[in-house]
């Protein structure tokens, strides 16, 4: 049988639910990430630390992307949902 899942993700969460052959196999993820605020502010200082956050940002969503991965890689076929913004980071 082939496995199939679907997976709901977005920057804080990810839902897998697998069909297996003896039914369905559901796993939540959590990223342990709050919602990405940006702030705009004119100097470079805060500029640089607005960069520092960003990239914090980035490789903390990355590590949490390699965790769902590792989840569905002998998977199939999956059907992504969720906010366009996550699904895009695939």
């Amino acid at each position: 049988m082939t496995r199939k899942a679907g997976l709901w993700i977005d920057h804080r969460k990810a839902v897998i639910v697998t069909v297996t052959e003896d039914g369905l196999d559901t796993m939540q993820i959590q990223s342990n990430m709050e919602k990405h605020v940006r702030f705009s502010s004119g100097s470079s200082e805060d500029d640089s630390a607005e960069d520092m956050r960003d990239r914090q940002f980035a490789n903390h969503l990355s590590r949490f992307y390699d965790v769902v991965i590792a989840a569905i890689r002998d998977v199939e076929a999956i059907l992504i949902m969720g906010p366009g913004e996550a699904k895009a980071n695939w």
